[in-house]
């Protein structure tokens, strides 16, 4: 007998998606909700792809930051309103839920290996955030002021602007920050611990989520990073300099090298960097997980640079030039041994 799921046509899914959002908004008219129960009413594939979209939208709230009490919606008639967002917010869950194949989340068990499977766990912490890089993308930001931001891979970021102030938080992962100049209101972005502060200036902030460590890029001018409860942690990190802190130890170098500004021209530079090192910085922009699993490798030295564009090239390369092999079990794990 067919399933069910795999008769339902990806525009019937897209229709489904919008209709969980629109209930979703705190914003459900009378006119709505009949539209809504016409569109429902329509199919049983209808249904089923509303209840399947319903589903991974739970999932999704569940592994959120900002967990919310949800209702489950099984019939028109049970439709109420979860929460309500900003936009930008809306929009934010709606790239994250696009991202999922929402055949695959026939079941709640299944649900979560395939959001953890695509996603980090921090990136759903960041649903509340403004916008999202997800695994294997870079977004490209322009804000309010005409600032630009490039949000590297797997990577969560929030923007409040008032008539006082520029503040972004970096939930987690890296971005490249080109300021406009506005000598009333200081540039802010706050990651974890610390706080780094520009006037007019072009640098990089790197905080991953499994990682204490924090780094700053000064590409232009000049920044000061400062703890949020320790006012006697103030560093100034000038043009063409590296600051990187971590819990034990704090490093401040003078030389900018490509593999901390590589990305910004989709490379990916290795400079006598051990395999496990290597493996981990690939994996972050993977749409899936690479894994390594053998200690005897992790100490071989990779060199080059690499095309963030082209994944399988790289895994490739390596197997090429390293003693290792590499069990491919679907398009989304890779293992090397």
């Amino acid at each position: 007998m067919t399933n069910q799921s795999t008769l339902i046509t990806e525009t019937i899914r897209e229709q489904a998606l919008e209709w969980v959002i629109k209930l979703t908004s705190g914003e459900v008219s009378d006119g709505m909700r009949e539209c809504f129960t016409s569109w429902y009413d329509q199919t049983e594939l209808h249904s089923e792809a509303f209840s399947e979209a319903q589903q991974l939208w739970i999932g999704l709230n569940k592994f959120s930051e900002q967990n919310s009490t949800t209702t489950t919606v099984d019939t028109p008639s049970n439709v109420v309103p979860i929460s309500s967002s900003s936009k930008r917010k809306t929009a934010t869950i709606r790239k994250i839920f696009t991202r999922v194949t929402l055949p695959m989340a026939a079941s709640i068990a299944a649900m979560a290996i395939v959001i953890q499977t695509f996603f980090s766990f921090t990136t759903l912490q960041g649903l509340s955030a403004d916008y999202v890089a997800l695994r294997g993308e870079q977004e490209h930001i322009t804000l309010a002021d005409g600032s630009q931001v490039r949000l590297n891979t797997d990577s969560a970021l929030d923007v409040n602007y008032s008539d006082s102030q520029r503040s972004l938080t970096l939930y987690s992962g890296e971005a490249d920050f080109k300021v406009s100049k506005d000598p009333t209101r200081a540039f802010q972005v706050t990651a974890g611990e610390w706080e780094i502060t520009a006037l007019g200036t072009e640098f990089i902030v790197k905080a991953l989520a499994d990682s204490d460590e924090l780094t700053v890029v000064v590409l232009e001018h000049s920044v000061s990073v400062n703890h949020v409860t320790d006012p006697s942690k103030r560093y100034v990190v000038e043009e063409g300099q590296v600051l990187t802190i971590s819990k034990n130890s704090l490093t401040h170098s003078t030389q900018v090298t490509d593999s901390e500004t590589g990305w910004l021209s989709n490379r990916l530079v290795f400079n006598q960097t051990p395999l496990s090192e290597a493996i981990e910085e690939i994996d972050r922009y993977f749409p899936g997980r690479i894994l390594l699993r053998n200690e005897a490798l992790e100490n071989q030295q990779v060199n080059g640079a690499f095309d963030l564009q082209n994944m399988n090239a790289i895994i490739l390369a390596l197997e090429d030039v390293l003693p290792i092999s590499v069990d491919r079990f679907t398009d989304y794990l890779v293992v090397i041994r």
